[in-house]
């Protein structure tokens, strides 16, 4: 299964789903009731929330073969733009060398 990033309260709530605890009457702020929409968009939790209280909530399939994979919830490393970055840095460090061997040489003549 691919990795899914996830926010720290995504990941907090996804854990208390997946812990098979009762969530009903879980108290939930602005932020987590956003994580629990974008959690529900991923298609890995099912919830009801009425005013700032979950209601009723259970983990999907799909969150709970995620937890299982991932048991510890490690966000995808972006490795595109580490080597984009590292394609960056030796772009730079190229182009100074051949100044700097340019202008030895031109020194030298």
């Amino acid at each position: 299964m691919e990795r899914i990033r996830l926010s720290k309260s995504e990941k907090r709530l996804l854990r208390l789903f997946a812990s098979k605890t009762n969530v009903k009457g879980v108290e939930l702020s602005a932020e987590d009731e956003m994580a629990i929409a974008t959690l529900m968009e991923k298609g890995l939790i099912s919830a009801i929330v009425f005013a700032g209280k979950i209601t009723s909530g259970n983990i999907l399939p799909k969150g709970d073969a995620y937890v299982r994979q991932n048991p510890e919830l490690k966000n995808p490393i972006p490795w595109e733009k580490i080597f984009g970055f590292a394609s960056i840095v030796a772009a730079i460090a190229a182009t100074l060398a051949l100044f700097v061997g340019c202008v030895r040489l031109i020194a030298a003549l």
